[in-house]
């Protein structure tokens, strides 16, 4: 009898780790998606926010091109 008691002990000790197991693979699984969710949002932003510098730069240098290629005005002496 003691034996038994002894496997329905061991029984659901298994039981209770199996679960625990099973909450930690579904939590790691879930920590997952949210990370590359969150992963892909930062890539986003980081380029719309790249495009925007880009483009400001590039409409900067423009304007300073445009400012040397200008025709100096000289004032007479």
């Amino acid at each position: 009898m003691q034996l038994v008691e002894q496997f329905k002990c061991l029984e659901q000790q298994s039981e209770s780790r199996l679960q625990l197991l099973q909450d930690l693979q579904e939590f790691f699984r879930r920590k997952a998606e949210i990370e590359l969710e969150y992963s892909r949002s930062l890539e986003k932003l980081a380029e719309r926010f790249s495009s925007k510098i880009r483009s400001s730069r590039e409409h900067q240098f423009n304007l300073e091109k445009k400012a040397f290629d200008a025709p100096a005005l000289v004032m007479p002496l």
